[in-house]
């Protein structure tokens, strides 16, 4: 229904616990019921806090892999391919050089209830360890607004939100980030 009103999606494809063999049913999904629903492909999201010992491994023959079917098929490839999300600092290093095998870097820059990207340089700065000087698009950023929260990704008030929301698309923007993915526009937890 979103296809029919013009609205794309960046759509994930398998998952590192199914390894490269999860990547070939969620291609199929996309050649025939989502055909008309995408706007580029993402990879594994965070998977250095996965828990899994060989995350780096296990990424990197997942991206490859991923890279070599959606480049293999005509209809695929007119697709951008997104790299990996990445949360701690050290992990852009450990993973290393994955330019070759995506289209666009990933970044997931959240503020941590500060002004709007104050943290992007600094993200966009470790990132490129991973894709070079790939375009970057950011496939989720936010606040959360649960002020009692004494988690290290700290809270905003809703008025501080609602200001800062509509500045993170415009921030990005001016940094020239290509494509702003707001997470979350749902309550998930009222």
């Amino acid at each position: 229904q979103l296809a029919a009103l013009g609205i794309r999606a960046n759509l994930a494809v398998g998952w590192l616990s199914g390894g490269p063999a999860s990547i070939a049913a969620g291609l199929e999904a996309v050649r025939t019921r989502l055909r008309n629903s995408i706007a580029s492909f993402s990879t594994i999201n965070e998977p250095d806090i996965s828990g899994d010992p060989h995350w780096i491994a296990h990424t990197r023959d997942f991206q490859m892999e991923l890279h070599r079917q959606i480049k293999a098929d005509p209809f695929l490839s007119q697709f951008p391919l997104i790299g990996p999300s990445l949360v701690i600092r050290e992990s852009r290093a450990a993973l290393g050089d994955l330019s070759p095998y995506l289209d666009r870097g990933n970044l997931h820059p959240y503020p941590g209830g500060t002004p709007p990207l104050r943290n992007l340089p600094d993200e966009q700065q470790l990132m490129a360890a991973v894709s070079g000087s790939k375009p970057l698009q950011i496939t989720e950023v936010g606040y959360h607004n649960d002020l009692a929260s004494a988690d290290p990704h700290r809270p905003a008030s809703e008025q501080a939100t609602a200001i800062y929301m509509p500045r993170i698309a415009l921030e990005a923007f001016r940094f020239g980030i290509e494509r702003t993915y707001i997470y979350t526009f749902a309550d998930l937890f009222s």
